[in-house]
């Protein structure tokens, strides 16, 4: 990743994070709150001035590593002009002709300034358009897009994990087209958004706002128009419906099922696949990473595709906009609210003849966690062989420093245990992961299952934990995506090891020792000795 790109990143997400406070504690003088209300999740007041944060670290990311050229200049002055009229409508709750005014001088001057437009008719590239009709369909386009992200913003961290998920998409294809200045400022939003994500994770501290939502949607709906531009990245339509993924089926369904009740198109309801997910029983986490996992595979099958047939990609999403629009008559079928956990449950009972609790199920996975992290860690230092001498003095220098800690600080012998462990294990996972690539391929085998069974434990560990000790946000589920797919792009790769994979059993392992130290106190003083044992058996397998 060159300087300016990484450089844009890191300037974004530190602006919005020391911009968001700040913003939060004045919110109250500015009159920027949302308020409770019937189709509202949150039950008490909450800023809306997350999208000023992550807007702000935007400007500011390419004030100072882009070009000014027209591309950057519209961005930068559409991106203002939506910005201002959404905060003005969050303060005020303007009415919905002057948001629209808003919006359309917003798109006018990015288009202008970007000069970018629908050339062909969707889905016929070889009918052009004539250019009134090109410049009407593409302002309609910014529109439908800023729109929909706006639209999709019902729960926290919702909308901005969508976006989050789009634009990664799409500066990956910007990077793979040959467009330097495209891939800053998309990274520069990746950048603000994650620092966005830190405060809006439910329960949210923040809300983005319609000036945050309509500054997304304006920045997506015009990096799509210059994606596919001929004289940019010419990627299909197809494609980039994939890529703006759920937020404008979403929108699809909403309007066909207020327009079939006889309702405005533009009515407040409940009827958003959200809100879909809720009346199924699903909690607020848990429908928000449902909708992720939908969003982050339209992405991923955008990125398998993009060099195929337009036709299977358009079948493909043809496919998948059946499947979720589907969800919209669904609801109306199912609309008692069931749990499924509740529901599994019951049905154990009946076929087995005896009740099972809820802490009955969540034991079960938890003290195999407990038996058998330990026991992998313990068997883990005899795989790796031919250590180097180096190796093993620092690992019996670890062994040290830890033995001393636990001693001295003895009231802090699970933040010593945690770091033992991470370090540990990592080193162990890293020896193990070349002895089983290189030499071994039945040990490679046996290691992805019990991988596999240990991601299962943790899952239902935390899926049925009684109370509220340890919970796991949608932000951890996007940083987890992230760690998997990042290492497997193109031009990421560690000799004799595969990233990804790697990432993915670090992970599974960090929150068996989270899930154990949190929710298993009696596992405390198995896994201090497990963390000894990973630095003395390392250290001194390097002089044998």
């Amino acid at each position: 990743m060159s300087g300016p790109v990484l450089f844009s990143f890191v300037v974004s997400m530190g602006i919005c994070l020391a911009l968001i406070p700040a913003l939060v504690a004045s919110a109250g003088r500015l009159q920027i709150l949302d308020a409770p209300a019937d189709r509202k999740i949150h039950t008490t007041p909450i800023a809306r001035v997350g999208g000023v944060g992550f807007g702000v670290g935007v400007f500011g990311a390419l004030l100072l590593w882009a070009p000014l050229n027209e591309i950057v200049t519209a961005y930068l002055l559409g991106g203002l002009i939506i910005l201002l009229f959404g905060v003005w409508d969050d303060r005020v709750n303007l009415n919905y002709k002057i948001k629209f005014v808003g919006q359309i001088l917003a798109a006018a001057c990015a288009l202008w300034f970007a000069d970018v437009r629908l050339h062909t008719l969707p889905f016929f590239p070889d009918i052009s358009l004539p250019y009134l009709l090109s410049i009407a369909l593409s302002m309609l386009f910014l529109l439908a897009v800023t729109n929909a992200i706006n639209f999709s913003d019902g729960l926290d961290g919702l909308a901005g994990g969508l976006a989050f998920l789009s634009f990664g998409g799409m500066a990956f294809l910007a990077y793979e087209s040959g467009e330097p200045v495209l891939t800053i400022i998309l990274v520069s939003v990746l950048g603000g958004l994650l620092g966005f994500m830190r405060f809006n994770t439910f329960p949210a501290r923040v809300f983005m706002g319609d000036g945050g939502s309509q500054f997304l949607g304006l920045y997506l709906g015009l990096t799509a128009l210059i994606l596919m531009s001929p004289s940019h990245g010419t990627i299909p339509l197809s494609i980039i419906m994939l890529l703006l993924g759920l937020p404008i089926l979403d929108t699809i369904g909403v309007i066909a099922q207020r327009l079939w009740n006889g309702q405005s198109p533009f009515s407040a309801d409940k009827n958003h696949i959200h809100h879909k997910l809720l009346s199924f029983g699903f909690h607020h986490y848990e429908a928000v990473v449902l909708i992720y996992v939908i969003q982050a595979g339209m992405i991923s099958l955008a990125y398998l595709l993009h060099w195929e047939d337009d036709r299977i990609s358009l079948a493909m999403y043809g496919l998948i906009a059946g499947i979720v629009l589907s969800l919209f008559f669904l609801a109306k079928r199912y609309k008692s609210p069931t749990h499924w956990p509740s529901v599994l449950r019951s049905r154990l009972g009946l076929i087995t003849g005896y009740h099972l609790s809820v802490v009955n199920l969540f034991q079960i996975p938890l003290k195999a966690l407990g038996l058998l992290v330990p026991a992998f860690l313990l068997l883990s230092v005899f795989l790796p062989v031919g250590l180097p001498q180096d190796f093993g003095f620092l690992a019996l220098g670890g062994f040290c420093i830890l033995f001393t800690a636990h001693l001295v600080f003895r009231h802090h012998s699970p933040f010593i245990t945690r770091v033992g462990l991470y370090i540990g294990t990592s080193f162990s996972v890293y020896l193990m992961e070349r002895v089983a690539n290189s030499t071994n391929w039945p040990l490679s085998t046996a290691l992805i299952l019990f991988y596999i069974v240990l991601a299962g434990l943790v899952l239902l560990t935390i899926r049925f934990q009684q109370e509220n000790q340890f919970h796991v946000t949608p932000l951890d589920y996007l940083i987890i995506f992230l760690a998997l797919v990042v290492p497997n792009l193109p031009e990421f790769g560690l000799s004799q090891l595969h990233l990804g994979y790697f990432s993915a059993k670090i992970i599974v392992l960090f929150f068996s020792f989270e899930l154990l130290l949190t929710l298993y106190p009696q596992s405390l003083s198995r896994l201090r000795l497990v963390s000894l044992w990973l630095f003395l058996g390392l250290g001194g397998k390097s002089f044998f």
